[in-house]
């Protein structure tokens, strides 16, 4: 056996070390992805709904005790329906618990994409032998838990902290925006005209959200996928959402910018670009 198959046959060695090393914490990840998804869906419900009561005409109410369910949380309401900004409907739930599963995943899959990196770079380089790379292999690994996040309850390393605050702040946008759009989105709330886009403008802010900032797109079926695809995150560490704009405001529909999210988050119908 060769220099290059010793260190194929290495790398998928450490590859099983790094699952099993790594499936009880990942477990954990993945609990508390959804916990904070759950949550974080919740409150933009919650917020949508104060949004919507804010901008209702004087005398008119859209948000009110439901009879049927006397003794139970306050539900908010709209004109004929019965929906509740502390309920998340299934569709909903289903679509939370995919994202934490695969947000939780990315960081085993990320792992061994580095490791696989770095033999191929040790074959290339000259250092074509077993112990070169198996040294490389070992330092990108150490480099994932050493200095890492580590789990209170257990003492165990997560990973590094950087990545874990890139997992955990995008995918508490995903989980705040989903459940905005979700509201927004119901067909049973029919006071919503059009969605507007709302970026933080500030030294950090990309060039798509400083782009799509304050353009405003009508809520219609015809609409229904760019709204969809336009709901925030739309790269990492994405802090824009969309606000609904209700029929008793006044408003245009703004043009749309050539330009698409970051690679992974979603493709814009009828937006050509590929830039961030």
């Amino acid at each position: 056996m060769g220099a290059g198959e010793d260190a194929v046959v290495l790398a998928n060695r450490i590859a099983e070390r790094v699952r099993a090393e790594t499936e009880e914490s990942r477990r954990r990840i993945v609990s508390a992805m959804m916990v904070m998804a759950y949550a974080a869906a919740l409150q933009a419900r919650e917020d949508v709904s104060d949004e919507l009561d804010r901008a209702t005409p004087e005398g008119m109410t859209f948000a009110e005790p439901d009879p049927a369910r006397e003794g139970a949380a306050k539900r908010a309401r709209y004109p004929g329906t019965t929906l509740s900004k502390r309920f998340l409907p299934d569709t909903l739930q289903k679509r939370l618990a995919g994202r934490s599963l695969t947000w939780a995943g990315v960081t085993n899959e990320d792992l061994l994409r580095t490791i696989q990196t770095t033999v191929m770079e040790g074959l290339t380089s000259g250092a074509a032998d077993t112990e070169s790379v198996k040294a490389r292999v070992e330092s990108v690994f150490r480099g994932w838990v050493a200095d890492g996040t580590v789990d209170p309850a257990t003492g165990d390393r997560l990973l590094k902290a950087s990545k874990m605050e890139a997992l955990v702040r995008t995918q508490a946008s995903a989980a705040y925006n989903a459940g905005r759009t979700d509201l927004i989105m119901d067909p049973e709330v029919d006071v919503v005209a059009a969605v507007q886009y709302s970026a933080i403008l500030d030294g950090r802010t990309s060039d798509f959200c400083q782009k799509w900032d304050g353009k405003i797109i009508e809520n219609t079926p015809e609409n229904e996928a760019l709204i969809m695809e336009l709901t925030p995150p739309n790269h990492v560490h994405c802090r824009s959402m969309l606000v609904p704009i209700t029929r008793y405001e006044t408003w245009e529909e703004t043009d749309r910018p050539d330009v698409q999210p970051q690679k992974g988050f979603g493709v814009l119908p009828g937006v050509e670009n590929a830039a961030v």
